[in-house]
């Protein structure tokens, strides 16, 4: 069992991933089956580099850190497919309307997601994307305002994470190493002008790794 303490695939550097790679490599090449308790994107590709398995919380735990802490309630995130991340839903509600401009559900199928939850939730009016960011606010004792996910979105965005992590594995599994290179360069080339750089720097920091 494999568990980098606090490793974030997204925020690592290009070099910090070549060597959980190459570490990956020499233990397969030893004979050891590692399996990853905290992985990924990155890590289910590097199944094709001899990591035996990979695991994760359902939405939430692709890092850890040894010790636990109370993270509170977590606001909406969504998974964004071809970014292979989870976002605030603000951001993703903002890229969709105002950068991209996506109105219909055919668009929303083609360039954000068309799994089953999506396609069950969106159906054919995109303003029912407003159900994966569904919130409430509250005070705390100290009278600071907070919000977080009610139970019904929290539901949603667990299931839609769900489809497309069991779609990441199959898609790994059918593809080369060229072929998983050249889907992430795609994808930072396509969603430059929904995300900001800093969002889709860790698909070039997984591409190069590849390499």
């Amino acid at each position: 069992m494999l568990w980098i303490e606090s490793f974030s695939e997204h925020s690592a550097t290009g070099s910090e991933l070549v060597k959980y790679r190459d570490f990956v490599s020499k233990m397969s090449e030893a004979g050891k089956k590692l399996i990853s308790l905290y992985g990924g994107y990155f890590s289910i590709i590097l199944q094709k580099f001899g990591l035996y398995g990979v695991t994760h919380g359902p939405g939430y735990g692709e890092e850890r850190e040894v010790t636990p802490v109370g993270g509170g309630l977590p606001k909406p995130k969504f998974y964004f497919p071809r970014l292979h991340d989870r976002l605030q839903y603000r951001e993703v509600l903002f890229a969709i309307r105002k950068r991209a401009r996506l109105t219909t559900a055919s668009e929303y199928y083609r360039d954000v997601c068309d799994c089953a939850c999506c396609r069950k939730v969106i159906n054919e009016d995109m303003s029912n994307f407003s159900k994966y960011g569904e919130s409430k606010s509250g005070i705390r004792r100290d009278g600071i305002s907070f919000e977080y996910q009610t139970t019904r979105a929290k539901n949603l965005n667990t299931t839609h994470y769900l489809y497309n992590k069991d779609k990441e594995f199959t898609f790994v599994d059918d593809k080369s190493v060229s072929a998983l290179k050249k889907d992430l360069d795609e994808s930072l080339e396509k969603y430059l002008e929904m995300f900001d750089l800093e969002q889709l720097g860790h698909l070039q920091n997984w591409s190069d790794a590849l390499s």
